[in-house]
């Protein structure tokens, strides 16, 4: 128990200086989440799904990783098979790291699929969410 000057115990600073504490400790200690979403047909729009999926991480105290998003920019042609089995192997580094895999969207694609059993692989919580941030139970 902290005391005050006088020596008696002051509950209110140390209740004070626990949450400043606890506060500063769930700040920097942000788990990593991959994030993965349903593919839309344009850029464009898995960009701005993107944007709006990792904020709602960010304000869930995580820090939100989307390999479909980052790895494709910096391949010649991330559209080919060969780039897409380059983003798989670096996307499955990126899950080895992550203490959590969301999927936001309705149906699955097999990529999707393919990261949801990587993740269940390496021992991640698995949560699914609708596009607009619903959680949907997972069924066992």
């Amino acid at each position: 128990m902290m005391k005050n000057q006088s020596g008696l115990a002051d509950p209110t600073a140390e209740a004070a200086i626990s949450n400043i504490l606890l506060k500063q400790y769930h700040t920097a200690n942000r788990p990593l989440v991959c994030i993965c979403i349903s593919d839309p047909a344009d850029a464009e729009e898995i960009r701005s799904r993107a944007v709006a999926c990792c904020r709602y991480a960010v304000d869930l105290q995580r820090t939100p990783l989307v390999p479909q998003l980052y790895f494709p920019l910096f391949l010649e042609e991330p559209t080919s098979e060969e780039a897409r089995e380059i983003i798989w192997q670096m996307s499955r580094q990126v899950l080895k790291n992550c203490r959590e895999l969301w999927w936001f969207g309705e149906i699955p694609t097999e990529r999707i699929k393919k990261e949801v059993k990587a993740g269940v692989y390496y021992g991640l919580e698995i949560r699914h969410f609708t596009l607009d941030g619903d959680e949907i139970p997972i069924s066992a």
